[in-house]
């Protein structure tokens, strides 16, 4: 019984405030919409890098040269202190390095 009066008051006090309940009503709708557009938004964007990433393909290999130092400021590093365009030409030789498929030197400043 309690269940009843209380859905009784609860529509009278709506229909006794119509705007304050139109008003409540249009900003929980807005409310509920900006969430599920922002959460929408999130799950494009993570889709898009997925995908990007995946694109490169999972055999795909970047080398760099070993640490350098600046300044006191520390560089990237790796085990080699410096990588020259023979080690490039080294890492296309097929009968040394058979999985290679492609060697791409490039030069940074």
């Amino acid at each position: 019984m309690k269940i009843i009066r209380y859905l009784r008051v609860a529509l009278e006090s709506i229909t006794a405030h119509k705007l304050r309940a139109i008003l409540t009503m249009l900003g929980i709708i807005i409310g509920v919409a900006a969430v599920l557009v922002t959460m929408g938004i999130g799950r494009g964007a993570a889709a898009n890098i997925t995908e990007r990433i995946e694109s490169q393909g999972t055999n795909l290999l970047t080398i760099n040269p070993g640490a350098s130092s600046s300044g006191g400021i520390q560089g990237d590093s790796g085990s080699a202190g410096t990588l020259t365009l023979k080690d490039a030409h080294d890492l296309m030789n097929k009968d040394l390095h058979p999985a290679v498929s492609l060697v791409a030197p490039e030069y940074a400043a």
